[in-house]
């Protein structure tokens, strides 16, 4: 799912929570009036978007955990 650079497109990831967990997303936008999955991701600050250009025209949404949002969980 994930690119190998660490990117996943945005609308995936927003089908896939809107699929398994409809209600919290829901709730979740409401609650930090959110209107989509990008201003969400921003708000919450732990993630990075990108957009990027492509080649149909247009432009793509992108997000990542930020890199100093990683756990290591190696060290747990």
């Amino acid at each position: 799912m994930a690119r190998p650079d660490g990117w996943v497109d945005l609308t995936t990831a927003e089908d896939i929570l809107g699929n398994k967990a409809p209600n919290e997303l829901k709730t979740l936008k409401g609650h930090l009036e959110c209107q989509t999955m990008k201003e969400l991701l921003l708000v919450i600050e732990g993630f990075e978007v990108l957009e990027e250009r492509i080649s149909e025209g247009g432009v793509r949404a992108l997000y990542r955990v930020k890199p100093e949002q990683i756990i290591d969980t190696a060290v747990i």
